[in-house]
């Protein structure tokens, strides 16, 4: 029944591939939700024992001369990225299922075909990639990290942007 104020919704069927975009996304907020859970559990981790890792990575590494030399400088960012991730895990784990929750969100209301649900989902998805590096700082390893997600964000943001002429 239609009033003045709130015209009835044709029901329209969801296209399957919108259908797979938003399985495939509840699927990676699922994983991200046990992800922050890990971090969060994982947050008493002793300084110490992040510098015992580094010091057996630099025995191997002090026993093998051969690598080449722009080897080290990226193993040292990568000690520093470990080491600024054990220490901020909390945040880090509280973060990640805030803004993956969000993202579930969008993809939630992508699946009951809403426009919104796009907008919230890229938004979350641009906090996620800036997040994590500005939480450990803007280093190599941060960066290609940054720079791989990047890839799959704009490819789930291009499959779900050629989607909203399915939504409303």
């Amino acid at each position: 029944m239609e009033t003045i104020d709130q015209p009835q919704r044709e029901l329209v069927k969801r296209p399957d591939f919108l259908t797979v975009l938003c399985v495939l996304t509840f699927l990676n907020v699922a994983y991200h939700f046990v992800s922050g859970l890990i971090a969060i559990g994982s947050s008493g981790t002793s300084p110490e024992a992040v510098e015992e890792s580094r010091e057996q990575v630099e025995n191997i590494m002090a026993e093998t001369e051969d690598l080449p030399e722009g080897f080290s400088a990226f193993f040292d960012s990568a000690m520093d990225s470990a080491a600024a991730s054990a220490e901020n895990a909390l945040v880090l784990g509280l973060g990640e299922i805030v803004i993956f929750l969000v993202i579930g969100i969008g993809a939630f209301l992508m699946w009951r075909q809403q426009k919104l649900g796009f907008h919230i989902y890229l938004g979350a998805n641009i906090v996620w990639l800036f997040f994590t590096p500005s939480i450990i700082g803007f280093n190599i390893t941060s960066i290609l990290a940054a720079g791989f997600v990047f890839v799959f964000v704009a490819l789930f943001a291009g499959l779900y942007g050629a989607n909203l002429k399915h939504m409303h």
